[in-house]
C-alpha cells in the first residue's frame, strides 16, 4: 500500500514515528562523524607511534591507522621489548605468521574461536562462512608449509577469543583450562598470544 493511500491516522503515527526517530539518527551520524574527525586528528600521533615501534623500524610495513590493533604488530613489539629474536612474514592475504623458535606461529585472521558443545567441533568465527577449524588451519598450513617445509605450525590465540556456541559471551565462566582441553594440539592457547607462543603466562 502506498503511502497516499493510507487513512489519515496511520499517515499522523508514522509522521509521528520519523519526527521521534529522526533526532536519534541526526545524533548518532553527528557523534560518528566527530569520532572520524577526532581519529583523523589523532592520525599523524599515531603514525609517529608506529613509526617508532619495533614494528614500524624493522619490518618496512607501510603504515596504515589500524594494523595498531592487528596481534602481529602487538606480539612483535611485545616480544622485541622482551628481546626475543623472531621474524614476522605477511601472506598474500595478509595473514600474519611469526617463525620463531624453530616453529611457525599463525596469528588469528579471526576474532572468535567458537566450540560447538554438541557436535563437539571448533567454529573459526570470521564474519563470513565460520568454517571449521581443521578446514581453515589447513588452508593456513598449506599456504606457510610449502615456504618452510619440516617446521612445525601451531595456531595462537587468546584466551579472551575462546567461547562455546552457547554461550558466546561466556557468562557461564568456563576458564582457559576448560577451552585447553578441547583444543586441537596445533592450536595454543594463552593469556595473550605472546603468552601462547613463548608458554609463559601473563605477558
Amino acid at each position: 500500500m502506498r503511502f497516499s493511500e493510507l487513512n489519515l491516522g496511520r499517515k499522523l503515527l508514522y509522521g509521528f514515528l520519523v519526527l521521534l526517530i529522526s533526532p536519534v539518527i541526526a545524533v548518532g551520524l553527528v557523534c560518528f562523524g566527530v569520532y572520524l574527525l577526532i581519529e583523523k586528528l589523532k592520525e599523524p600521533r599515531y603514525r609517529r607511534e608506529y613509526e617508532a615501534s619495533a614494528y614500524g623500524r624493522e619490518l618496512g610495513i607501510p603504515f596504515e591507522p589500524h594494523i595498531r590493533y592487528s596481534e602481529g604488530y602487538k606480539l612483535y613489539n611485545s616480544a622485541r621489548e622482551r628481546g626475543l629474536e623472531l621474524r614476522l612474514e605477511r601472506g598474500a592475504d595478509a595473514h600474519d605468521a611469526v617463525l620463531y623458535g624453530g616453529a611457525v606461529y599463525l596469528l588469528p585472521w579471526f576474532e572468535t574461536l567458537v566450540y560447538d558443545e554438541a557436535a563437539q567441533v571448533w567454529h573459526i568465527d570470521d564474519g563470513e562462512d565460520d568454517p571449521e577449524l581443521g578446514a581453515g588451519f589447513g588452508e593456513e598450513l598449506r599456504s606457510v608449509g610449502t615456504r618452510h617445509p619440516g617446521m612445525p605450525v601451531y595456531l595462537l590465540v587468546s584466551d579472551d577469543m575462546l567461547c562455546t556456541a552457547d554461550d558466546p559471551e561466556n557468562e557461564e565462566g568456563r576458564g582457559p583450562e576448560y577451552f585447553g582441553a578441547l583444543l586441537p594440539e596445533y592450536v595454543l592457547r594463552g593469556s595473550s598470544c605472546l603468552a601462547a607462543m613463548t608458554r609463559e603466562e601473563g605477558l
